[in-house]
This record gives C-alpha cells, sequence and structure tokens, in this order.
C-alpha cells in the first residue's frame, strides 16, 4: 500500500500490531506510520505568539525552509516551539525533511528532540513522535536527533542533583 501525501500518518492498530505504508521517495523521507498522532496538544503555555506562528507555518510550510537556507539554531528553536507548541504541525514538519539540506535536516533533529523531551508529559503524543522519528530513515538525522536528546537528558539528570560541591575548599 502506498500513500500520496506526506501530511497524513496513517492510524489504525492491525491484528499484528502496528504497520506501516511507505510514502514515495518523491513526497517524503517517512514512512506513514500508523500510530496516532494526537490533534490539538501542545505542551508549552498556550499564547497567542505560538497559534498564530502554528497558524502562519500551516498556511505555507515551505516558507520554513525558505527562511532558514542554513539550517542552524533559530531554525531548531522554531521547530522545537512549532512541535511542542501544537500537534498539528508535527507531521507538516517530518514532510519537510525530503526536501530538506543536510543543515536542515540536522536542525530539524534538534527541534524536535527538545520537543520531544519537552512533551514528556503528554505520553500519547511524545511517543507518537518518537515512533515516527524512529523511521527516518537518514543516519545524520538519527544521530542528531539522539545526541540531543541525550544531552537534554543528562541536563535534566544533573539538574535534579543539583550543584556540585567541592568539599568548601577553594
Amino acid at each position: 500500500m502506498r500513500v500520496l501525501g506526506a501530511t497524513v500518518l496513517l492510524i489504525a492498530l492491525g491484528p499484528t500490531g502496528w504497520a506501516s505504508a511507505e510514502v514515495p521517495a518523491n513526497e517524503s523521507a517517512v514512512p506513514a506510520l500508523v500510530m496516532p498522532i494526537p490533534s490539538g496538544v501542545s505542551c508549552l503555555v498556550p499564547s497567542d505568539g505560538l497559534a498564530q506562528l502554528a497558524q502562519r507555518f500551516l498556511a505555507n510550510t515551505e516558507l520554513l525552509l525558505a527562511r532558514y537556507p542554513e539550517g542552524g539554531m533559530a531554525f531548531s528553536h522554531e521547530v522545537r516551539n512549532l512541535v511542542a507548541g501544537s500537534s498539528d504541525t508535527f507531521v507538516p514538519i517530518m514532510g519537510l525533511l525530503s526536501r530538506s539540506t543536510v543543515h536542515q535536516k540536522t536542525a530539524i533533529a534538534s527541534g524536535l528532540a527538545r520537543a520531544v523531551n519537552e512533551c514528556g508529559d503528554e505520553v500519547a503524543y511524545s511517543t507518537a513522535m518518537q515512533i515516527a522519528i524512529a523511521a527516518v530513515e537518514d543516519t545524520a538525522f538519527q544521530e542528531s536527533f539522539a545526541i540531543v536528546l541525550d544531552q537534554m537528558r543528562v541536563a535534566a539528570i544533573a539538574s535534579q542533583e543539583g550543584p556540585v560541591s567541592n568539599g568548601g575548599a577553594l
């Protein structure tokens, strides 16, 4: 079975478990997974700015790539805000991968890792994102995602342990 478009992930659970259908290579680098992407989930404090950011992105997804041709931290931050701010932006962000440069893919992976981290309390959404991300067959993308996610988890552990003391020595 083939899916003609990259804006929808199939939602169903078959008798043998999660199934998938590949999206044609010219459509997306992401297979369409059979995993629900909850609609309307926001992992950030809702604001008019986030809602407007999501609306502008959804109105013209290609503009995001045009605004950040070199990728970078600002691009990564915008991906994080979009995906953590509205689950409705996740599938369109994933759809951009097939048209992204290596630098843009790295920034998308970084932003997605930070969004997954931000959305940890939204278990269904976070899990669905991680399953879809794991299906991307791009080693550099996967490595970038894993590195940033690991850094976020190490930072979280370190912050829970509190400052390191040197016993009062100078």
